[in-house]
Protein backbone atom coordinates (compact mmCIF):
# COMPACT_ATOMS: atom_id res chain seq x y z
CA UNK A 1 0.00 0.00 0.00
CA UNK A 2 3.00 2.33 1.15
CA UNK A 3 4.89 1.77 -2.54
CA UNK A 4 1.38 2.53 -4.69
CA UNK A 5 0.77 5.34 -2.39
CA UNK A 6 4.25 6.35 -3.32
CA UNK A 7 3.99 6.01 -6.89
CA UNK A 8 0.90 7.85 -7.08
CA UNK A 9 2.56 10.80 -4.99
CA UNK A 10 5.49 10.51 -7.32
CA UNK A 11 3.11 10.78 -10.81
CA UNK A 12 0.92 13.61 -9.23
CA UNK A 13 4.94 15.66 -8.65
CA UNK A 14 5.59 14.95 -12.41
CA UNK A 15 2.59 16.06 -13.53
CA UNK A 16 2.67 19.66 -11.74
CA UNK A 17 6.05 19.96 -12.80
CA UNK A 18 5.02 19.29 -16.78
CA UNK A 19 2.82 22.47 -15.99
CA UNK A 20 4.99 24.30 -14.46
CA UNK A 21 7.70 23.65 -17.05
CA UNK A 22 4.91 24.32 -20.04
CA UNK A 23 3.98 27.34 -18.39
CA UNK A 24 7.36 29.13 -18.18
CA UNK A 25 8.18 27.71 -21.76
CA UNK A 26 4.90 29.55 -22.99
CA UNK A 27 6.04 32.36 -20.91
CA UNK A 28 9.63 33.10 -21.70
CA UNK A 29 8.59 32.59 -25.38
CA UNK A 30 5.72 35.11 -24.90
CA UNK A 31 7.93 37.35 -23.84
CA UNK A 32 10.62 36.78 -25.87
CA UNK A 33 8.36 37.16 -28.74
CA UNK A 34 7.30 40.66 -27.74
CA UNK A 35 10.75 42.10 -27.68
CA UNK A 36 12.72 39.71 -30.01
CA UNK A 37 13.71 42.44 -32.27
CA UNK A 38 14.21 45.36 -29.91
CA UNK A 39 15.94 48.90 -32.11
CA UNK A 40 17.07 51.76 -30.80
CA UNK A 41 16.65 54.86 -33.17
CA UNK A 42 18.56 57.68 -32.09
CA UNK A 43 18.23 61.59 -33.47
CA UNK A 44 21.39 64.23 -34.11
CA UNK A 45 20.89 68.36 -34.56
CA UNK A 46 17.39 69.03 -33.57
CA UNK A 47 15.08 69.98 -32.39
CA UNK A 48 13.73 71.65 -35.58
CA UNK A 49 9.80 72.67 -35.35
CA UNK A 50 9.12 70.63 -39.05
CA UNK A 51 11.31 67.61 -39.34
CA UNK A 52 11.54 66.45 -34.99
CA UNK A 53 7.65 67.54 -34.59
CA UNK A 54 6.92 64.47 -37.93
CA UNK A 55 9.20 61.71 -36.43
CA UNK A 56 7.45 62.23 -32.97
CA UNK A 57 3.85 62.20 -34.98
CA UNK A 58 5.55 59.02 -36.47
CA UNK A 59 6.27 57.78 -33.16
CA UNK A 60 3.26 58.20 -31.60
CA UNK A 61 1.39 56.89 -34.32
CA UNK A 62 3.32 52.79 -33.46
CA UNK A 63 3.66 53.48 -30.18
CA UNK A 64 7.28 53.60 -30.38
CA UNK A 65 10.23 55.56 -28.48
CA UNK A 66 13.43 56.90 -29.57
CA UNK A 67 16.47 58.95 -28.26
CA UNK A 68 16.90 62.96 -29.04
CA UNK A 69 20.43 64.53 -28.62
CA UNK A 70 19.66 68.21 -28.44
CA UNK A 71 21.89 70.81 -30.15
CA UNK A 72 21.61 73.72 -27.26
CA UNK A 73 21.42 76.48 -29.19
CA UNK A 74 17.79 75.60 -30.72
CA UNK A 75 16.22 75.96 -27.46
CA UNK A 76 17.07 79.29 -27.39
CA UNK A 77 13.74 79.49 -29.31
CA UNK A 78 10.45 78.93 -27.61
CA UNK A 79 9.65 76.54 -30.21
CA UNK A 80 12.82 74.46 -29.89
CA UNK A 81 11.92 74.47 -26.07
CA UNK A 82 8.38 73.16 -26.69
CA UNK A 83 9.81 70.38 -28.95
CA UNK A 84 12.07 68.95 -26.20
CA UNK A 85 9.59 69.39 -23.73
CA UNK A 86 7.12 67.22 -25.91
CA UNK A 87 10.33 64.61 -26.40
CA UNK A 88 10.49 63.98 -22.45
CA UNK A 89 6.50 64.25 -21.93
CA UNK A 90 5.88 61.36 -24.93
CA UNK A 91 8.42 59.43 -22.78
CA UNK A 92 11.14 59.64 -24.82
CA UNK A 93 15.21 59.58 -23.40
CA UNK A 94 16.35 62.81 -24.36
CA UNK A 95 20.60 63.96 -24.17
CA UNK A 96 22.72 66.56 -25.36
CA UNK A 97 24.56 67.17 -28.47
CA UNK A 98 26.59 70.58 -27.30
CA UNK A 99 25.47 73.73 -27.43
CA UNK A 100 26.88 74.79 -30.81
CA UNK A 101 27.42 72.26 -33.98
CA UNK A 102 30.07 74.34 -36.02
CA UNK A 103 33.30 73.02 -35.34
CA UNK A 104 34.34 69.57 -33.90
CA UNK A 105 35.18 68.61 -30.22
CA UNK A 106 38.73 68.37 -30.78
CA UNK A 107 39.45 71.71 -32.37
CA UNK A 108 37.82 73.39 -29.32
CA UNK A 109 39.76 73.88 -25.76
CA UNK A 110 38.69 71.94 -22.29
CA UNK A 111 37.44 74.65 -21.32
CA UNK A 112 35.14 75.59 -24.03
CA UNK A 113 34.37 72.40 -24.55
CA UNK A 114 32.86 71.62 -20.80
CA UNK A 115 31.37 75.10 -20.95
CA UNK A 116 29.05 74.10 -23.88
CA UNK A 117 27.73 70.76 -22.24
CA UNK A 118 26.96 72.55 -19.05
CA UNK A 119 25.41 75.07 -20.89
CA UNK A 120 23.39 72.57 -23.13
CA UNK A 121 22.47 70.49 -19.27
CA UNK A 122 21.34 73.87 -18.43
CA UNK A 123 19.06 74.82 -21.34
CA UNK A 124 17.31 71.48 -21.56
CA UNK A 125 16.93 71.52 -17.73
CA UNK A 126 15.29 74.77 -18.32
CA UNK A 127 12.54 73.56 -20.93
CA UNK A 128 11.76 70.11 -19.55
CA UNK A 129 12.89 69.64 -15.99
CA UNK A 130 15.63 67.15 -16.48
CA UNK A 131 19.19 67.01 -16.53
CA UNK A 132 20.65 64.84 -19.47
CA UNK A 133 23.05 62.01 -18.51
CA UNK A 134 23.59 60.69 -21.77
CA UNK A 135 25.73 62.67 -24.64
CA UNK A 136 26.67 62.14 -27.93
CA UNK A 137 29.79 64.07 -29.64
CA UNK A 138 29.09 65.58 -33.22
CA UNK A 139 29.85 63.77 -36.07
CA UNK A 140 31.53 61.61 -33.51
CA UNK A 141 34.61 63.53 -32.84
CA UNK A 142 35.99 62.19 -29.53
CA UNK A 143 39.50 62.83 -27.59
CA UNK A 144 40.28 61.36 -24.59
CA UNK A 145 40.30 64.57 -22.58
CA UNK A 146 36.61 65.21 -23.87
CA UNK A 147 35.58 62.39 -22.94
CA UNK A 148 37.19 62.57 -19.44
CA UNK A 149 35.29 66.02 -19.19
CA UNK A 150 31.58 63.90 -20.10
CA UNK A 151 32.41 61.53 -17.81
CA UNK A 152 33.29 64.32 -15.01
CA UNK A 153 30.24 65.90 -15.41
CA UNK A 154 28.52 62.59 -15.14
CA UNK A 155 27.53 61.86 -18.39
CA UNK A 156 27.99 58.97 -20.62
CA UNK A 157 28.94 59.18 -24.51
CA UNK A 158 26.99 57.22 -27.19
CA UNK A 159 28.00 56.36 -30.24
CA UNK A 160 25.82 54.18 -32.78
CA UNK A 161 25.87 51.34 -34.74
CA UNK A 162 24.62 52.53 -38.27
CA UNK A 163 23.84 55.90 -39.57
CA UNK A 164 21.86 56.28 -43.17
CA UNK A 165 24.10 59.51 -43.65
CA UNK A 166 21.44 61.75 -43.87
CA UNK A 167 22.70 64.87 -42.08
CA UNK A 168 24.48 66.77 -45.00
CA UNK A 169 21.82 66.33 -47.16
CA UNK A 170 19.77 70.21 -48.10
CA UNK A 171 17.71 68.68 -50.86
CA UNK A 172 14.02 69.49 -51.02
CA UNK A 173 11.37 67.12 -50.45
CA UNK A 174 11.54 64.39 -53.04
CA UNK A 175 10.44 60.67 -53.44
CA UNK A 176 13.34 59.84 -54.91
CA UNK A 177 15.28 60.99 -52.19
CA UNK A 178 12.72 59.83 -49.36
CA UNK A 179 12.92 56.35 -51.00
CA UNK A 180 16.82 56.01 -50.70
CA UNK A 181 16.62 56.72 -46.94
CA UNK A 182 13.88 54.24 -46.47
CA UNK A 183 16.10 51.55 -48.30
CA UNK A 184 18.95 52.39 -46.20
CA UNK A 185 16.80 52.43 -42.88
CA UNK A 186 15.41 49.00 -43.66
CA UNK A 187 18.48 47.46 -44.86
CA UNK A 188 20.52 48.71 -42.02
CA UNK A 189 17.93 47.13 -39.36
CA UNK A 190 19.05 44.95 -37.00
CA UNK A 191 17.97 43.67 -33.48
CA UNK A 192 19.62 45.28 -30.69
CA UNK A 193 20.92 47.81 -33.29
CA UNK A 194 21.42 51.50 -32.67
CA UNK A 195 20.41 53.85 -35.69
CA UNK A 196 21.94 57.44 -36.10
CA UNK A 197 19.05 59.67 -38.05
CA UNK A 198 19.18 63.80 -37.89
CA UNK A 199 16.14 65.47 -37.33
CA UNK A 200 17.56 69.00 -38.37
CA UNK A 201 15.90 71.42 -40.98
CA UNK A 202 16.85 69.38 -43.40
CA UNK A 203 16.31 66.10 -42.95
CA UNK A 204 12.19 66.23 -44.72
CA UNK A 205 13.56 63.46 -46.72
CA UNK A 206 15.18 61.12 -44.12
CA UNK A 207 11.36 61.75 -41.66
CA UNK A 208 9.15 60.71 -44.05
CA UNK A 209 11.23 57.78 -45.01
CA UNK A 210 11.34 57.17 -41.26
CA UNK A 211 7.69 57.76 -40.91
CA UNK A 212 7.49 54.59 -43.93
CA UNK A 213 10.17 52.82 -41.88
CA UNK A 214 8.30 52.47 -38.98
CA UNK A 215 5.69 50.50 -40.56
CA UNK A 216 7.88 48.17 -42.40
CA UNK A 217 9.90 46.77 -39.49
CA UNK A 218 6.85 46.69 -37.35
CA UNK A 219 5.70 44.12 -39.60
CA UNK A 220 8.92 42.36 -39.22
CA UNK A 221 8.44 41.91 -35.23
CA UNK A 222 10.86 45.33 -34.35
CA UNK A 223 10.20 47.38 -31.04
CA UNK A 224 11.13 50.66 -31.22
CA UNK A 225 12.98 51.76 -27.87
CA UNK A 226 15.15 54.48 -26.40
CA UNK A 227 19.26 53.96 -25.45
CA UNK A 228 18.28 52.73 -22.10
CA UNK A 229 15.60 50.88 -22.65
CA UNK A 230 17.82 48.46 -25.17
CA UNK A 231 20.25 48.76 -22.55
CA UNK A 232 17.81 47.24 -20.24
CA UNK A 233 16.88 44.36 -22.56
CA UNK A 234 20.32 42.97 -22.85
CA UNK A 235 21.22 42.33 -19.64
Amino acid sequence: MFRRHRTALLRTFGFLLLLVICFSFSYDSTHSAAISKPIAFTFDDGPHEDCTAQILDSLDRVDGKATFFITGYRLEREEGAALARRIVEAGHQIGNHRYTHKIRSSEMTDEDFRAELIKTNEAIRKATGVTPTDFRFPWGDASRSKRKIVRELGMKAHGWGASIADGGDYSPLSEERTALYLQRITKKARPGRVMLLHDAQNTHNSAAAFDRALDELAQKGYTFVTLDNLKALKR
